[in-house]
């Protein structure tokens, strides 16, 4: 049922069956490069369009006497950037015979725009001189490169979100005992406090003859 599926990661840290770096003989090799949609934690890996494309591979007739093997490389939220630097640094070390990039115009577009992009915690790049030059908060800017990493490691450690419940209840309860003094303070003293009353005319007596 979609919406409901038991995650499995490889050591390298994707999901699919583990593969060996050194590809085997007679083999042929797809990387496949994506977001969230090639990713699909929402579904069994048997049901993600990987594997799909891995059994129906298998069934072609120019590969045929070749074993296909689909390496899903997919992480959810990843735009272009973030995919091409996953395709130098891991899935090129697989050896693959073809990479395929899945695209979401939805948003892989605004992904790879330092400007139009509200998520700054990923890499950014700009075409100068026909070379990708890294740019953006993360690549120039160390200290939000590691409030980035702060907010990474938050979702997934569980020692971190202890830590900031702590500081939230810390911080909760200073605000309270702060606003408690500060009423104290304001609070009016009762006193006996009359006000004065209006003085008296003197009382006008009627005149006497002579």
């Amino acid at each position: 049922e979609e919406g409901n599926a038991y995650i499995a990661i490889n050591r390298d840290g994707f999901r699919g069956p583990r593969r060996s770096r050194k590809k085997p003989k007679n083999v042929f090799r797809v990387a496949l490069l994506g977001d969230s949609f090639t990713e699909a934690q929402q579904l069994p890996y048997e049901q993600t369009f990987g594997a799909v494309i891995e059994r129906e591979l298998a069934r072609c007739s120019a590969l045929s006497g070749r074993k296909v093997e689909v390496l899903n490389f997919g992480v959810d939220s990843y735009g272009t950037a973030q995919e091409l630097l996953t395709l130098r640094e891991q899935a090129l070390a697989f050896a693959p015979d073809m990479v395929v990039v899945a695209v979401f115009i939805g948003n892989d577009v605004r992904n790879n725009s330092v400007d139009l992009e509200g998520d700054k915690c990923r890499p950014f790049f700009d075409e100068r001189d026909g070379r990708l030059v890294p740019v953006g908060p993360f690549t120039e800017s160390p200290r939000f490169k590691l409030s980035c990493m702060a907010r990474f490691l938050s979702r997934y450690s569980q020692v971190l979100n202890l830590l900031g419940e702590a500081k939230s209840r810390l911080r909760e309860t200073l605000r309270h005992h702060a606003a408690s003094g500060a009423s104290a303070v304001a609070k009016p003293t009762s006193t006996n406090f009359q006000p004065e009353s209006a003085p008296q005319k003197p009382a006008l007596r009627p005149a006497t003859a002579p």
